[in-house]
């Protein structure tokens, strides 16, 4: 049982940390704020006391994440927005956002909110997007963005990103009840591609990527109902990226991708001299 003298000591103990802490810098303090793994969980730190109250207007990172795919759609959509609003368009390093959705009816949210990312600079774009609505294209050309992560994201056929601007773009995967879903890449102005990751398509069709540089392939095609065997489904795909990747100065496979390298080899398929393997120990790019 506490005495009287230690529930003292303590309170004093505690009200001494929060005078530590008051006494931080405001730019501490939001940094403190952008680190939180949320921006629900950053607003929420302004009932600390007055102080905070607004600092999460200043964060420098962005997160919005909507796990509960067809329940509360319309309060995520609203609180997206409502942020949004009372936040001025200052400078942001991450904005991430992932939810289910359907384009026809929540689509001109999105594209607002990705407008409102890359009016405040963001460096590193990073969705993940269920559209349930279909839509034929996914339009990416937006002016200052430099690094653009898709992860799961479906019901796209056509992935438009013609942004001068983008240089550096992350396929995460993609995942879809649908096993002949067939993705059109057109980018002729990115740097560096990173294919990775779990890919339930039919084809992954590369319509022009005329700038790129540096590609890596590190993805895997799951074994469910392909009109070929899953080895063929597997050497189509990757011999149609190594084909259509000849004229990138570094062209890398991972592990995810070597056996399937090796089946090809074993076939009398020729490298193109840019490929490296898992197992060249040379100088990686």
């Amino acid at each position: 049982m506490l005495t009287k003298e230690l529930v003292e000591e303590e309170i004093r103990f505690e009200d001494k940390d929060e005078d530590l802490i008051s006494k931080l810098p405001d730019c501490i303090l939001v940094e403190i704020v952008s680190r939180l793994p949320t921006t629900k969980e950053a607003i929420r730190t302004g009932t600390l006391s007055k102080r905070w109250k607004h600092l999460w207007t200043s964060v420098s990172n962005l997160v919005f994440l909507d796990h509960n795919e067809n329940k509360f759609v319309l309060d995520f959509f609203s609180f997206v927005d409502k942020t949004l609003t009372q936040r001025p368009r200052l400078k942001l390093y991450t904005f991430r956002l992932h939810t289910y959705y359907n384009s026809r009816l929540y689509g001109s949210h999105i594209q607002n909110w990705i407008r409102y990312a890359v009016s405040c600079n963001v460096e590193h774009l990073i969705l993940r997007l269920w559209n349930r609505g279909h839509r034929n294209e996914f339009p990416l050309g937006h002016p200052v963005l430099e690094t653009l992560e898709l992860k799961y994201c479906y019901g796209y056929r056509r992935l438009n990103i013609t942004s001068k601007s983008v240089k550096n773009l992350v396929f995460d995967g993609y995942m879809h009840a649908s096993y002949n879903d067939i993705i059109e890449f057109n980018a002729p102005n990115i740097l560096t591609l990173t294919v990775q990751d779990v890919l339930v398509l039919t084809k992954f069709l590369l319509l022009n990527v005329s700038s790129l540089v540096e590609a890596h392939l590190d993805y895997t095609i799951p074994s469910w109902e392909y009109v070929t065997t899953i080895e063929e489904a597997e050497e189509e795909m990757l011999k149609g990226f190594i084909l259509n990747l000849r004229h990138v100065k570094h062209l890398k496979v991972g592990i995810s991708c070597s056996k399937v390298l090796d089946r090809l080899k074993a076939k009398g398929f020729l490298s193109p001299l840019n490929l490296k393997d898992p197992s060249d120990t040379s100088d990686s790019f």
